[in-house]
């Protein structure tokens, strides 16, 4: 497993490409596709992490990991074993959480 946040989300980063690819071959199942988003959210709030990192201390800055944080652990728990990917309440909750990582991303100047 890899131990640096950079190496986290490279690894990161490929798991979500073969996710991608293998969505590409057909619709995927839900829980196979709720691992695929839960990898991508994890990845992010590595990547924001990393960002916090080098912009310092920062409201935004810190609002934003938070929130990607957020976004993480709401797609772990759409995806785990409650969900399943199938759980259409866990779901929203993720959709919403990332929603709002996206916005506090695009606020703190990280997109």
């Amino acid at each position: 497993m890899p131990g640096s946040p950079f190496a986290k989300a490279a690894n990161a980063v490929r798991v979500s490409a073969k996710a991608l690819a293998q969505l590409a071959e057909g619709s995927p199942d839900p829980a196979a596709d709720a691992r695929g988003a839960r990898n991508a959210a994890a990845a992010a709030a590595i990547a924001a992490e990393v960002a916090r990192s080098h912009d310092g201390d920062g409201a935004l800055a810190e609002a934003a990991h938070r929130a990607a944080v957020a976004a993480s652990l709401a797609a772990g728990a759409a995806a785990g074993r409650e969900g399943m990917g199938r759980d259409t309440a866990l779901n929203a909750e993720a959709d919403a959480a990332e929603a709002a990582a996206v916005s506090a991303a695009t606020r703190a100047g990280w997109v």
